[in-house]
């Protein structure tokens, strides 16, 4: 199943991605356990993608 049909399945979901607060906890969830599993320290603090524009746009892949 398509990540994007969840969206249509679940509208709750969807407030959860158009809240910045958020968003910067998962996103400081995810570096955290990023800086466990490979023991670096260079990942961002915020971010550096827009949830609309990029992350939810079904053609995007970050570079």
């Amino acid at each position: 199943m398509s990540p994007f049909r969840y969206l249509e399945n679940t509208p709750s979901l969807r407030v959860k991605l158009d809240d910045p607060r958020w968003l910067d906890m998962v996103w400081a969830r995810a570096v955290a356990l990023a800086v466990t599993e490979t023991g670096l320290d260079c990942f961002p603090d915020t971010c550096g993608w827009s949830m609309d524009a990029e992350v939810l746009n079904p053609s995007w892949l970050p570079e």
